[in-house]
């Protein structure tokens, strides 16, 4: 009957509802399932999505290509609608381009299951299920304007806790978190909105500074990661030196300024998502240093953002700065590809050694001159003129010119430094050396090692998945773990078109203590109807508020019929029929 009414529906062009300023994808479907008037979630997600549970996560929505199919692409493509109407464009700035695609293509098909991971959220210590936020101020003018109350994007970024239109907080929704509702379409409704978190606030121009700071940075139209490490951190350490933070050597005088990061930081420890920011003085000292120094791994963007609204008072100074050092003939300037004639790579303004070196050279002086000026070994010298594409002239004694060019050929071709060592005669540490200190090389030596290994492990996963892909993922996996595990870390989006159908799995005896589980939750869970009874004693309690009270209680809602004293006491307490409680739980 939903799929029926799916084309009845989209033969008519009034049936689809337009964007309002500023709104998400979930808002959008949400307005459209009440202007439809299903009953049911399900309905509406079958008939935009094409199956009962797909694109409800209000966060990264699932199967936005059929979305797009069965909207005709009215809307916009699956990669507008993921950049421009989901919080993935709040990531957007911080993350590379295969990352990106990555998630756009999870995003795009029809499991974003490990996405969150894919991004650093689940081990960042931050929140990862994103809660609904909303402007009571915003919500009466879009009344008044449109007709509807609805989702704006900017609310739900991470860190914002402000609207800046009216300087007013933002309420959190108490559905759509910690598994509430999942599947529920739902607009900004007061009944469903609190404002418990500012009750541990401690200062709300910071947050409003915060807010502020994200916004005006998440406006800016510039290329994906732009606000990366290799980005970021020259202009952060800029403004520490400009602050007298560092030492003359570029060290940081992390007793000075840990006081006043921490100072900051307890000023915005209002909100349960602001809660992992450090609450003592070792724990911002350790924060800071890694922060301020060249990144090992990505970091969570409300930690960059936060270490921005601290050191600059507005965006328009950070930009400023960002500008600056990046600029050409600044302190730093963008990468260029391996191939071109200057390759270049961002230098740390503060490394007055380094500037020392590539202005000597660059004045004509010899690397082994430029070297002992600046008091560094020729090794190091000539490696750091090769970050900065500064080539200069070389006297080997064991790599002549026609050796060069030879190995040169070979490491563009990704060979291993031990095989391009025994195979031209020289040793592992002279190839490293030669990778070191030609600009360019060792960039272009590590995308050929990467495409190699990428090519080797498709390759073998695409002639067992042909011989023996009847046997389920599990079974390939288990043949070579390290190749299913390069795919999984390096080349998702092709992996995940590429696995065998699901094998149905034999029965295995469970291993829980039903009964036993069974009286701690009921009992647990007849103490929680008590407490919200007596809280609210004149209303009647809903599902979703035990869920919200009793996190430990969702994940067993599914399997109520094995927790008989559970379903009966949260039919008692709740006064619902199985046959009611179980529409409910649907």
């Amino acid at each position: 009957m939903a799929e029926s009414a799916s084309s009845e529906l989209f033969d008519l062009p009034p049936s689809l509802l337009s964007w309002l300023p500023g709104e998400t994808l979930f808002s959008l479907v949400s307005r459209q399932h009440a202007f439809w008037g299903y009953l049911g979630a399900c309905e509406t997600s079958t008939i935009l999505f094409g199956r009962r549970q797909a694109g409800t996560h209000h966060d990264f929505p699932n199967e936005l290509d059929e979305f797009c199919t069965r909207t005709g692409s009215v809307l916009g493509a699956p990669d507008d609608l993921a950049l421009d109407h989901t919080l993935l464009s709040y990531y957007r700035p911080f993350s590379s381009a295969g990352l990106i695609s990555d998630c756009l293509a999870m995003m795009r098909g029809k499991s974003v299951n490990h996405l969150k991971y894919r991004l650093g959220l689940l081990t960042s210590s931050f929140r990862a299920n994103h809660p609904l936020k909303a402007c009571t101020v915003c919500m009466d003018q879009d009344v008044a304007e449109t007709g509807w109350a609805y989702w704006h994007l900017e609310h739900q970024y991470p860190g914002v806790w402000f609207c800046e239109r009216h300087a007013e907080p933002l309420h959190e929704a108490t559905i759509k978190s910690t598994g509430v509702n999942r599947f529920l379409w739902a607009l900004p409704d007061r009944r469903h909105l609190t404002l418990d978190w500012l009750q541990k606030s401690t200062d709300a121009q910071a947050l409003k500074a915060l807010a502020s700071t994200t916004l005006q940075l998440l406006r800016q139209n510039r290329a994906i990661g732009w606000l990366d490490g290799a980005h970021v951190v020259p202009v952060l350490r800029e403004a520490i030196r400009q602050k007298d933070w560092l030492t003359p050597n570029g060290n940081l005088r992390v007793n000075d300024l840990t006081p006043s990061y921490l100072a900051w930081t307890q000023k915005l420890r209002g909100p349960m998502e602001l809660s992992a920011l450090p609450s003592n003085a070792s724990v911002a000292a350790s924060q800071i240093g890694r922060l301020l120094r060249p990144w090992r791994t990505g970091t969570h963007p409300l930690r960059v953002l936060v270490l921005i609204s601290w050191l600059f008072d507005s965006a328009d100074s950070f930009l400023a700065a960002y500008d600056s050092c990046h600029a050409p003939g600044g302190h730093s300037s963008e990468p260029e590809s391996p191939d071109s004639e200057q390759p270049c790579v961002s230098v740390s303004p503060n490394d007055e050694t380094r500037a020392q070196l590539v202005t000597h050279v660059r004045a004509g002086m010899s690397a082994t001159a430029a070297a002992s000026a600046v008091h560094v070994t020729v090794g190091t010298a000539m490696a750091w003129l090769a970050q900065v594409g500064v080539k200069v002239a070389k006297r080997p004694k064991t790599l002549t010119s026609a050796v060069q060019e030879v190995l040169r050929t070979d490491l563009l071709q990704g060979l291993d430094k031990t095989t391009a060592a025994n195979k031209h005669g020289i040793s592992v540490q002279a190839v490293t050396r030669f990778l070191r200190t030609e600009p360019g090389l060792h960039q272009a030596w590590q995308q050929a090692v990467f495409l190699n290994r990428q090519t080797q492990a498709r390759s073998a996963w695409a002639a067992a998945l042909a011989a023996d892909g009847h046997l389920g993922t599990n079974w390939l996996r288990a043949q070579d773990p390290s190749r299913y595990a390069w795919l999984y870390r390096n080349d998702r989006a092709w992996l995940q078109v590429n696995l065998p159908p699901v094998v149905a799995r034999t029965p295995v005896a469970s291993r829980v203590d039903w009964d036993e589980r069974d009286l701690v939750l009921s009992a647990e869970a007849e103490q929680t109807l008590e407490d919200l009874k007596a809280a609210q004693p004149n209303k009647p309690l809903q599902l979703w508020q035990l869920c919200q009270a009793m996190p430990q209680l969702k994940p067993k809602l599914s399997a109520l019929d094995r927790l008989p004293l559970t379903r009966r006491v949260i039919e008692r307490g709740l006064r619902r029929s199985k046959a009611k409680l179980i529409k409910d739980l649907l």
